[in-house]
């Protein structure tokens, strides 16, 4: 787990973006598992995971309906993790996306970003709007992907959650990496 910190209009959910190809890079270079990431995207997003620091979703359907949706995109069987991480996460599912609470709704965007088992995960301020319990799982659920291997970037500007879940920490401001330790 890398914490990526920096102060607002730091560059962090650009550089994730970017990292995602849904911003085109001016300059440098990136690979995911030694594959240009920027290349060949469609195969990238089966290995990504990936939690916007403001999702958006389809309002009208259930949550239940939209995670499945989303699986039947991936074209992978997500059915027992979404019930699963629903539980843990005390998400109903049988909800509209469009009634939910901020926190319920950031609990959608947790269960997306994990729910296929991605071998690398983009969060963006991942526990905004989450109650303390809830945060606790969501620890479990990241520490599950990280004894599965996956590798995670988490950007946040809560220095406590970064100390406690990250194993290396990156600092960016003004678009350019200041430390890495």
């Amino acid at each position: 787990v890398l914490g990526f910190l920096g102060p607002n209009g730091a560059g962090k959910s650009t550089t994730i973006r970017t990292l995602l190809g849904l911003i085109s890079p001016t300059s440098g270079s990136a690979t995911f598992l030694g594959n240009n990431a920027f290349e060949n995207q469609v195969a990238q997003r089966k290995i990504i995971g990936y939690l916007s620091g403001s999702p958006s979703y389809y309002n009208n359907y259930t949550a239940g309906d939209f995670l499945n949706f989303l699986a039947l995109i991936r074209k992978v069987d997500c059915k027992n993790v979404i019930e699963d991480y629903s539980d843990r996460l005390k998400l109903d599912l049988s909800k509209k996306v469009g009634e939910l609470s901020k926190g319920n709704r950031q609990k959608v965007g947790v269960i997306q970003a994990f729910m296929h088992r991605p071998k690398i995960i983009f969060l963006d301020e991942p526990t905004s709007g989450l109650d303390p319990l809830v945060q606790m799982e969501f620890e479990k659920i990241l520490d599950e992907a990280k004894n599965r291997g996956a590798a995670v970037l988490l950007s946040s500007h809560v220095m406590s959650e970064v100390e406690h879940l990250a194993d290396r920490v990156a600092i960016i401001n003004e678009g350019k990496l200041i430390i890495l330790e």
